[in-house]
């Protein structure tokens, strides 16, 4: 079974895509890594990448959607997320969103899985609509809602995770690990901290009413990195 993870980048965010390759090539050097720059949404981006794979690509079996504020920290992450595709009713694998409102989470009795990792069957990924007009869900909604017995990754609390302990960030798990030990975390909001603004967007930004939000955040990122190339450089 052959698989490609694709992270859709956008301009800016050179660090995180740096660190998010060098993660995979530590914890994953069998599957082959696409980065797809892209200076519109993140969502379109992946639409794109689709239609370009179904016209001419037919060498991947799954597809694994990755951000570039992700980074993997577990060589055990490959076999976590690809195995369960062994088994022919597994179409989709990941985690739902680690914070925000429930409605993100939930949609009726589905679990609507985030595409900040995300693995899917090429059948399956070949054809969702990433990008659909007045959708109502994340971008990953509709391949939630298309499979019936996706593989559900967990997340530790907030800031009480093993590998980055006190950081508002996720870090997930697989249920089946009595030890639940960290495969990958997720910094969020990470790919929204670029630096393609310019000077005076940016003072804006530090001068609007969400200033202490942009620049909490920041820190975090920063915190986040260190750690994550710590664990990086130590594998």
């Amino acid at each position: 079974m052959k698989a490609v993870i694709l992270t859709v980048a956008v301009p800016g965010t050179q660090p995180l895509v740096e660190l998010c390759r060098e993660s995979v090539r530590k914890f994953a050097p069998g599957i082959y890594h696409a980065v797809w720059w892209h200076d519109k949404s993140h969502a379109e981006g992946i639409e794109m990448w689709r239609r370009r794979m179904r016209q001419f690509d037919d060498r991947w079996d799954v597809v694994v959607l990755m951000d570039s504020d992700v980074v993997l920290t577990s060589a055990r992450w490959g076999e976590a997320m690809l195995e369960p595709f062994q088994q022919t009713v597994v179409e989709l694998a990941g985690a739902p969103k680690h914070s925000g409102p429930v409605e993100r989470v939930l949609y009726g009795a589905a679990t609507i899985l985030h595409p900040s990792c995300l693995a899917m069957r090429r059948e399956l990924f070949d054809k969702c609509d990433f990008a659909p007009q007045g959708r109502l869900l994340d971008t990953a909604g509709m391949a939630s809602l298309l499979t019936s017995a996706p593989k559900i990754f967990r997340f530790h609390p907030i800031g009480a995770g093993p590998l980055f302990p006190g950081l508002d960030v996720g870090e997930f798990f697989d249920p089946d690990d009595s030890r639940q030990r960290t495969l990958w975390s997720h910094l969020m909001h990470g790919t929204n901290l670029n630096g393609s603004a310019g000077l005076w967007q940016q003072t804006k930004a530090l001068l609007s009413p969400r200033a202490k939000t942009v620049l909490r955040r920041r820190r975090t990122q920063a915190a986040w990195m260190r750690r994550a190339w710590e664990i990086v450089r130590q594998a």
